[in-house]
């Protein structure tokens, strides 16, 4: 009986210790900044007297407050201060900077022996001792259990309620911290000093700028059936079953745009943009009152369909020089027709001058704002080609996502889709990986390019699109049915939200950012990461952010783990197939690694609507 309860001490007694060291071992740097506050420690020794400073700046942020600094020393050191735990009154907003000086003493060193200091990255041994301290507890629960029940039973109660203490302190806190870790070596032994500096983080996402121009999210295509084939009804019916719910009509002949309307009410489609001779008549003369009547004659001939259309389409790719005839049809339009928008898709950066007919692509985008005051903002941009990427997708995203919050106008993308010219056959990865940084940008509607291949795109060797012309279903349809059933309700719940920062999470020494890009560190509720490869990360006005993993190679290499480090509890996610928000460890979407911290492990191309439940 004495044995017994001298192992259960025994066990206890070890199990407490390997917890604390987790604790001493937690993971910290010598100089951090995060959420607009910098902390900076400086260790000098001498003898057994070791002087500590840790300086505190505040950049300006206005979310940090209750600052507090907490010392951990290891055994056999002693600070002067009585309480260890110093609160700090320090105005951030003014960018103050306050010093917290300590004399630590090292009661173990003799007073020949010279001290050295020395600055470590996070050892990790933590993760190590408390995992090994929850196996410890669990052991001797069951050991003490199969020799006797009764006694086992209050055994195991114990050592469970030690388990708690075994687990690393940031999975039981979502308190924001910053850790700085010093090493002090005396006689060839080494002592962590670790300076925790903890505070309350009051980040509030703000509204943002409404943008308008679309009454909701929408599944589209540009360039679908030509001619006759929009007569087809079985070719209508397979858009409607790939996932599209508005598409572009571009015939010019009413009496085919009529039936094509009709199979599009049929299989609960709608019109994006339907074309009409009239419209480019329209486009080719100047005089207002002319152009108002053929506007007046396309609303007037569509009059029985006007619940299905919903925008007339203008023009593709335009110059600048084309911006005056495109603002006297578009203003005709919102006179006669408010009801309805107008199409009009324009360059990629990668444009010429020569073709876009200004100085640079932001004198582009703000004269047709300002001349033609469209009703949304379109663009395509095409990344993957055969051998290589386009440079320039981010920058470009990140210029239209500007301007048109900035206009508070809705703005859209049109991504590749279909094998042409110096354009690679993407894979499923790839075509997620636009649609996922589509939305993480806050764009209001997919488009893919090309739905469809007529006879002169295959004779040009075009390939792998949805269908073409013979009927044919290309590997893309599927691909595109398939992504088509979660895009709808991920891109429906971020539609009415404001995109209000977006960020890259780059890993040290990666490539650099492309220019407009802003490097992430630690923003809103979700806090500082770390993330195996790099990240694509959307931030919106509800306090949810969507993460989209920058790798799209069908490989492991590509297959990103992130920690949320900051996030103990209340991870949330939207599940696409429900439509509904989901605690994201109690499902299993998230799982706890060794050192207790959440994590998710994107596949290549994926992204993730994620909130912090109560936040």
């Amino acid at each position: 009986m004495k044995k017994r309860l001298i192992f259960i001490s025994l066990a206890m007694i070890i199990s407490i210790s390997l917890s604390l060291c987790a604790f001493a071992a937690d993971d910290g740097v010598i100089s951090k900044t995060k959420d607009g506050l910098t902390a900076n420690m400086t260790l000098t020794a001498e003898n057994e007297n070791v002087a500590l400073d840790v300086e505190l700046i505040g950049t300006g942020g206005t979310d940090v407050t209750n600052v507090a600094v907490t010392l951990t020393l290891p055994e056999g050191f002693e600070c002067n201060e009585a309480d260890v735990t110093r609160p700090v009154d320090l105005e951030l907003a003014l960018n103050n900077t306050q010093t917290l000086s300590y004399s630590i003493v090292n009661t173990l060193a003799l007073p020949e022996t010279e001290a050295s200091i020395e600055v470590v990255e996070p050892s990790g041994c933590g993760a190590v001792i408390s995992s090994a301290a929850v196996i410890f507890t669990l052991i001797c629960a069951v050991f003490f259990l199969m020799k006797n029940p009764k006694r086992g039973a209050a055994c195991l109660l114990a050592c469970l309620m030690l388990v708690p203490m075994a687990l690393p302190i940031g999975a039981a806190t979502t308190e924001r911290k910053i850790v700085l870790e010093g090493i002090v070596s005396y006689e060839e032994k080494e002592y962590p000093i670790l300076v925790t500096v903890s505070y309350d983080y009051t980040f509030t996402e703000q509204r943002g700028t409404d943008t308008k121009g679309m009454e909701k999210f929408e599944i589209t295509y540009y360039w679908g059936p030509q001619g006759q084939d929009l007569c087809n009804e079985e070719y209508i019916k397979k858009i409607a079953e790939c996932g599209f719910t508005s598409i572009p009509i571009e015939s010019w002949e009413p009496t085919i745009n009529k039936t094509a309307l009709e199979y599009l009410c049929k299989y609960g489609m709608t019109c994006s943009a339907l074309a009409d001779y009239r419209i480019q008549s329209a486009l080719a003369i100047s005089d207002q009152t002319a152009i108002d009547a053929y506007v007046r004659e396309v609303v007037v001939e569509y009059k029985d369909y006007l619940d299905v259309i919903k925008g007339w389409l203008l023009r593709d790719e335009p110059s600048a020089s084309d911006f005056p005839a495109l603002a006297r049809v578009v203003d005709a339009f919102h006179r006669i027709d408010p009801e309805r928008t107008t199409m009009i898709n324009l360059f990629p950066t990668y444009a010429k001058d020569e073709q876009l007919g200004t100085n640079g692509y932001q004198e582009h985008l703000d004269k047709f704002i300002s001349i033609v005051d469209p009703d949304y903002l379109s663009y395509d941009h095409y990344h993957f080609q055969k051998n290589t990427t386009r440079k320039g997708f981010f920058e470009n995203i990140e210029i239209v996502r500007d301007t048109a919050i900035a206009n508070e106008i809705d703005p859209m993308l049109i991504i590749l889709l279909t094998e042409h010219m110096s354009y690679a056959d993407l894979t499923k990865h790839q075509i997620e990986w636009e649609v996922n940084m589509c939305l993480t940008y806050g764009m209001k509607r997919i488009s893919y390019f090309t739905y469809w291949l007529s006879q002169d795109l295959l004779d040009q060797g075009w390939n792998d699109a949805c269908m073409d012309c013979t009927g044919k279903i290309y590997p893309h349809y599927y691909d595109v049915q398939e992504i088509n059933k979660w895009l709808l309700p991920l891109g429906g719940q971020l539609f009415d939200k404001n995109s209000t920062a977006v960020f890259h999470y780059k890993m040290r020494g990666g490539a650099s950012l492309e220019k407009g890009c802003e490097a992430y560190t630690s923003y809103g509720n979700l806090g500082e990461i770390s993330a195996d490869a790099g990240l694509v990360i959307g931030f919106f006005n509800d306090e949810s952010f969507m993460i989209t993993n920058k790798m799209y190679t069908d490989t492991e290499n590509s297959r990103n783990t992130v920690e949320f480090l900051d996030i103990a509890s209340g991870l949330e996610y939207f599940d696409t197939t429900t439509s509904e928000w989901k605690d994201a460890e109690a499902d299993g979407t998230v799982t706890r690694n060794e050192n207790g911290v959440l994590t998710y492990t994107f596949e290549p191309g994926e992204g993730m609507l994620f909130r912090v439940k109560g936040k």
